[in-house]
């Protein structure tokens, strides 16, 4: 199992939030749709019960512990081709949004063997085929 990278953006008009892994479908979908999204939060989570878990504790609604189901766990090769679109987009210089926020303030549950950067920005999913 492997930690992906997540962001919350959010929509300052009318306050809602997106949940975006890190990811080239993800990026351009936002700019496509919400082009005006705030990046707020970034965070690394394991498996979507983790993401569930991250973002209810930013919330405020304190940390739900997640199944240790394995078939929810996200794999290394979900990981490479995250860390690889990351560095293509750090590479290329291109903004993809507005960053306003730092990285993550929950500490880290599983180590911290990913980078984790404050000036990241958008998301994507193209990693959730399981592969």
């Amino acid at each position: 199992m492997a930690e992906l990278l997540f962001e919350i953006w959010k929509d300052e008009i009318d306050g809602t939030l997106h949940v975006e892994a890190i990811g080239p479908k993800n990026d351009a979908a936002r700019l496509a749709t919400a082009p005006d999204d705030v990046l707020v939060h970034t965070f690394a989570a394991r498996s979507e019960f983790e993401v569930l878990g991250h973002v209810l504790a930013w919330q405020g609604h304190g940390w739900k512990e997640p199944p240790a189901w394995p078939s929810a766990f996200f794999t290394v090769a979900q990981r490479r081709r995250q860390a690889r679109y990351l560095a293509e987009r750090e590479n290329s210089g291109s903004a993809v949004g507005t960053f306003v926020a730092s990285r993550s303030t929950l500490p880290s549950r599983h180590g911290d063997d990913f980078p984790r950067h404050p000036g990241r920005r958008a998301g994507g999913q193209e990693d959730r085929d399981r592969t």
